[in-house]
This record gives C-alpha cells, sequence and structure tokens, in this order.
C-alpha cells in the first residue's frame, strides 16, 4: 500500500520597506517575490512536486538573491533545479542578481515515505541586497508556507 498524503496550501508574498535617499528623494525600490504552485503528486504516491517562480516586480536590482524551501515534516529532496542545492534540512537556491523585471522559475520533488500519511508543507524565505546610491545596501527578506 502506498502513501497517502494531503497538502496545505498557503500563499507566499515579499513585502519590503523603500529606501529613501539623502535628498529626501525616493530610491528604486526593489521588490522580490515569489510564488509555489499547487503540488503534484505522482499516481503511485511515491513523490510530490513543487514548482515555483520568482519575480523581481520591484523598480531595482536585486543582488545576492537566495530562496530557502524548507519541507515539513523533512522529506528527501530526490530532484531540485539548478542552481539549488538540497541539504538535510533546507533547499537552497542562489541567484546571484536578478534585474528589475527578471523572473526565475525552479521545480523540487520529494520522496514520500512509503506507508506516510499526513500532511506536507513546503515553506519558503528569500532574501536579497538592494544597492542604494549613497547608502549601505538595504536587505530585504520574506517568509511564506506553500
Amino acid at each position: 500500500m502506498r502513501s497517502r498524503i494531503w497538502l496545505l496550501v498557503l500563499t507566499a508574498t515579499a513585502l519590503i520597506s523603500p529606501t529613501t535617499l539623502a535628498s529626501g528623494a525616493s530610491a528604486a525600490v526593489t521588490k522580490v517575490e515569489y510564488a509555489y504552485s499547487s503540488p503534484e503528486i505522482s499516481e503511485d504516491g511515491e513523490t510530490v512536486t513543487w514548482h515555483w517562480t520568482l519575480v523581481n516586480t520591484g523598480d531595482g536590482d536585486a543582488d545576492n538573491v537566495v530562496l530557502v524551501h524548507q519541507l515539513t515534516p523533512a522529506l528527501k529532496v530526490i530532484r531540485v533545479s539548478a542552481p539549488c542545492e538540497a541539504g538535510t534540512q533546507t533547499t537552497t537556491c542562489r541567484y546571484g542578481s536578478l534585474a528589475a523585471g527578471g523572473r526565475r522559475e525552479g521545480e523540487l520533488v520529494a520522496q514520500v515515505p512509503e506507508g506516510s500519511s499526513g500532511s506536507v508543507q513546503i515553506k519558503g524565505r528569500v532574501t536579497w541586497r538592494e544597492p542604494a546610491p549613497g547608502q549601505s545596501p538595504a536587505i530585504g527578506s520574506t517568509d511564506g508556507r506553500r
């Protein structure tokens, strides 16, 4: 008998505050958002797959963009899109720079242990640096679950 799994679905959105220049004029705002698609469970119940989209919807470029995924309960990640790396507790995607309007997509496939039942949750966190002229880079981040 293969496993049965239910999934909790929530929205993940990034929110940051704009930085201001010393002159009082508003700087370009970097706003990085991500969302997970609804999970797909394989016909045999052995794997669950999530797709995600990461977008810089702001006016400014984002540097050092990192998206970290965490599954609860922890499942073995058997495949993940480049440039991501699966660890024992989290999967980390280091995208580097993401220009205003830039977009990245990816996929994470996890193995469902035989005989499992209950729910699986994916939680994400994205961080980035927003360079501002004449100021130290602002750091933005957000948490989300799906």
